[in-house]
């Protein structure tokens, strides 16, 4: 039998595959070749706002975030996108206002020499840097717990002559079943002493020896920042917490997010030294779904405090000297609602007066306009993730550059198609139709398959 085959150089997608074939893979090359110019798709992005066109003038330029863009974003600006009128992405970077910076490497262990104690008074160690190295800030670990006590730092470059560096600054110590409030790290005005001299004065109530067991030292550089603005507290509260014996002093700034820089308290009171502890979050109740027999049961439980950080409120004189913190500084706290919780042990209630929030500069958004573009910020999506562009690896400081800023506008919902549930639960019908019908056709299938078995003959 002759058989035809096809000749060499003739074997063709056309002569191989039948056209229907054909049209399913010219379709499928046409949408693979769109993938890389598929517009962004903002399904799960649930608002928007425009940016004004800046009358044509091209290059970088800055996006002041305002707080109604802050309170509808994650806290970290994870979910926000810049789209442009084709709806494709625009690379940019977040610049935010510093808090503060380490200008050396990381804290080091100081070498302690020549320790000293006078029973009941003092103790005191030589501090030794190995050379003339500069510093500004220490952390002083002491022995015991529950303590308040008084420091002076002084300065030598050969430990024969000393010079005061720091007096009256004091370490505190308050522990209770919760955890602890220290007050053990303090800054003083920057040296390059080789050596310093710590002095750690007893206190009436303290043990016979008080031990520096560990110093710490570290230089650290604030970073140029920005001017501080005050933020308007919607409403405060104060309660007193019978059972822990707390003050709590609640505060609703409106907002989400905040940069939240300084809490100032004015404390009425003479002289004191409670810990406290400073709390946030974004939410009084959340959300929690469980599911049933019937679907998901939605209920609402009060949202968790957020711990921010502990310290010690305090106030103290020595002869007429006085130190004092009433102040809570380069704090990291984007919560709307905050909480500070004072215990009180078997002291009265502090008397707090005014009480100031403060916050740095908001974030901005710095990217390339083009000229003739229209653009636009996306945001609110929980599940966002980190974009990542190019751009701040590739132009080294530009969100640092003074380029002319942008006011965004308000935000305004985006349509947001109804959230469908699974597809078997949308389609039960569907499914158990196909299911009796896949069902009757295989039970038509058996039955005929049995009529068409052979039949035994007599024999």
């Amino acid at each position: 039998m002759k058989m035809n085959t096809p000749r060499a150089g003739k074997n063709t997608i056309g002569s191989v595959v039948p056209s229907g074939q054909r049209l399913v893979l010219v379709l499928m090359c046409l949408a693979w070749a769109g993938l890389g110019r598929a517009a962004f798709d903002a399904a799960e992005w649930s608002w928007e706002c425009a940016i004004p066109d800046g009358k044509g003038t091209p290059g970088f330029v800055r996006i002041n975030v305002n707080a109604d863009i802050l309170d509808q974003s994650q806290a970290t600006l994870d979910d926000l996108r810049i789209l442009d009128e084709e709806n494709e992405l625009v690379p940019f970077v977040i610049r935010r206002e510093p808090r503060e910076k380490q200008q050396t490497a990381q804290w080091r262990n100081i070498a302690l020499l020549n320790r000293t104690f006078q029973p009941g008074a003092f103790e005191s160690v030589v501090l030794d840097f190995g050379e003339a190295i500069e510093k500004n800030r220490l952390k002083v670990g002491l022995s015991d717990t529950n303590y308040r006590r008084r420091a002076l730092l002084e300065g030598s470059a050969d430990t024969q002559d000393w010079a005061v560096v720091a007096e009256d600054f004091w370490c505190f110590d308050i522990t209770r079943p919760e955890g602890n409030y220290k007050v053990d790290t303090f800054n003083f005005p920057a040296n390059n002493f080789r050596y310093l001299r710590l002095t750690v004065f007893n206190m009436p109530d303290d043990p016979r020896r008080v031990s520096i067991e560990n110093v710490q030292a570290a230089f650290w550089e604030e970073s140029a920042r920005g001017p501080l603005s005050e933020v308007k507290i919607q409403s405060q509260s104060r309660s007193e917490d019978e059972k822990t014996r707390e003050s709590v002093l609640e505060l609703d700034l409106g907002y989400r997010n905040l940069p939240i820089d300084t809490i100032r308290l004015k404390i009425e009171d003479a002289y004191f030294y409670r810990g406290f502890e400073l709390r946030g979050r974004n939410a009084k109740t959340v959300k929690i779904e469980r599911p049933t027999e019937t679907g998901w049961d939605t209920t609402e439980s009060e949202a968790p405090w957020q711990h921010v950080m502990r310290g010690v409120f305090h106030r103290s004189r020595r002869d007429e000297k006085v130190a004092e913190n009433t102040v809570l500084e380069q704090l990291n706290a984007p919560y709307r609602y905050l909480q500070i919780r004072i215990p009180n042990e078997d002291n009265p209630p502090l008397t707090i007066g005014e009480l100031t929030v403060l916050c740095r500069e908001y974030p901005s958004l710095v990217f390339e306009r083009r000229p003739d573009h229209q653009y636009r910020v996306l945001g609110g999506n929980p599940k966002a993730l980190t974009p990542r562009f190019d751009l701040a690896r590739s132009i080294q400081g530009v969100e640092s550059m003074n380029l002319p800023v942008v006011a965004a506008g308000t935000p305004s919902a985006l349509e947001q198609a109804p959230k469908l549930g699974p597809w078997t639960e949308r389609h039960t019908y569907l499914i158990w139709t196909v299911l009796v019908v896949a069902a009757g056709a295989l039970g038509f299938v058996v039955i005929k398959s049995l009529r068409n078995l052979p039949r035994k003959t007599g024999s």
